[in-house]
C-alpha cells in the first residue's frame, strides 16, 4: 500500500511539473502583453461601457423635452423600458457568451444598442419609442457583463484591477457626455433662451446613439476573442491566433492541446489518489475507534 501511494505521489509530482512548464497561455498573457496593448483593449471596452451609460441616461432628458406630448402612463413605461430590456439582456447574454464567445456577444449587443438608438430618433409614435428603448436595453444588458468578463480574461493579473477600474470609470464619462449634449441641444442659456433653437429630442437621441456605434467599430477592429474562452472550448487554432494578436508571439496550437491533455491526466491522477486516500482512512478508522473506546 505504501509503495502504491508513493508511486501515485510520484506520478502527481511529475504531471504537476509538466503542467506548470506547459502553462503557455498564462505565460503569454502575464509576461508578453505590452502596456500599450493592454491600455488600448481597456479603452475599447471602456467605450462600450460609456455607450451603455449614455443610452440609459438619455431617456430622462428625452422625457423632459416631450413632457407635454405623452401621458403619465407612457412616461412610466418609457422610464422603465430600458431597465426591462436590461433584465432580460443580462440573463440571456450571460449564457450566450459562454456558447458563442465574449467578443461576438459584445459586438451583437453594441450593434443592437446603436441601431435601437438610431431608430428611436425617427420613430413616429411614443409606443414605438418605448419599444426601441426596450430593444436598446437588451443590448445594454448584454454588453455590461461581457465587457468586464472579457477584460478579466485578457488583462494580466498584475494590472487587471487597475484596468477594470478604468472600464468602470467610463460610466461617468458617458454621463458627462449625455449631460453636456443635453444642455447644448435641449437646454437654455443664462437668459432663458434655447441654445440651439429648432433642435429637439430626436437629434439628441441620434447623437446619443453614436458612441455605441463607435464602440462597436473599435471592438470589431482591435478587440480579439478571449483566448481563455477559446482554449476552454478546445478551439486551439483560434486561441493561438488570439494570443498572437495580443502578445505578438507565435504559439503553436499543438502546445495548447498538449497542455490540455496534461491537465486532464493530472485531474484523473488526482482523483485516483483522493479515492485511494479515502479508502485507506475508511479501513483504519474502526481500529482507531476501538482504541478510543478502551
Amino acid at each position: 500500500m505504501v509503495e502504491e501511494d508513493n508511486h501515485l505521489l510520484g506520478n502527481e509530482s511529475e504531471l504537476g511539473n509538466d503542467s506548470q512548464s506547459c502553462s503557455v497561455l498564462d505565460d503569454a498573457i502575464e509576461n508578453h502583453m505590452s502596456d500599450s496593448t493592454t491600455l488600448s483593449l481597456a479603452l475599447c471596452l471602456a467605450m462600450g461601457n460609456a455607450a451603455d451609460a449614455i443610452e440609459i441616461l438619455c431617456v430622462g432628458f428625452i422625457m423632459t423635452d416631450i413632457d407635454t406630448e405623452i401621458t403619465s402612463s407612457n412616461k412610466e413605461y418609457l422610464s422603465s423600458s430600458v431597465f426591462m430590456g436590461m433584465l432580460f439582456g443580462g440573463i440571456l447574454c450571460g449564457y450566450i457568451s459562454d456558447i458563442v464567445g465574449r467578443r461576438k456577444c459584445l459586438l451583437w449587443s453594441l450593434l443592437l444598442n446603436s441601431i435601437a438608438g438610431i431608430v428611436s430618433a425617427v420613430v413616429p409614435t411614443v409606443e414605438g419609442l418605448i419599444i426601441c428603448r426596450v430593444i436598446g436595453g437588451l443590448g445594454i444588458g448584454g454588453s455590461v457583463p461581457v465587457v468586464f468578463s472579457l477584460g478579466a480574461e485578457v488583462f494580466p493579473s498584475l494590472v487587471r484591477g487597475k484596468y477594470l477600474s478604468v472600464i468602470a470609470s467610463f460610466w461617468m464619462v458617458g454621463a458627462l457626455y449625455t449631460a453636456f449634449f443635453a444642455w447644448i441641444m435641449l437646454g437654455n442659456d443664462l437668459n432663458g433662451n434655447k441654445i440651439l433653437p429648432g433642435v429637439h429630442w430626436r437629434a439628441f437621441a441620434f447623437v446619443c446613439a453614436i458612441p455605441a456605434f463607435i464602440a462597436f467599430t473599435v471592438t470589431f477592429i482591435w478587440v480579439p476573442e478571449s483566448p481563455r474562452f477559446l482554449y476552454n472550448q478546445r478551439r486551439y487554432d483560434e486561441a493561438a491566433a488570439a494570443l498572437k494578436s495580443l502578445t505578438g508571439r507565435h504559439i503553436h496550437p499543438d502546445d495548447l492541446r498538449h497542455c490540455r491533455e496534461l491537465q486532464q491526466k493530472q485531474s484523473t491522477t488526482s482523483s485516483t489518489s483522493n479515492s485511494n486516500s479515502n479508502t485507506t482512512t475508511f479501513i483504519s478508522s474502526p481500529s482507531n475507534a476501538t482504541y478510543s473506546l478502551q
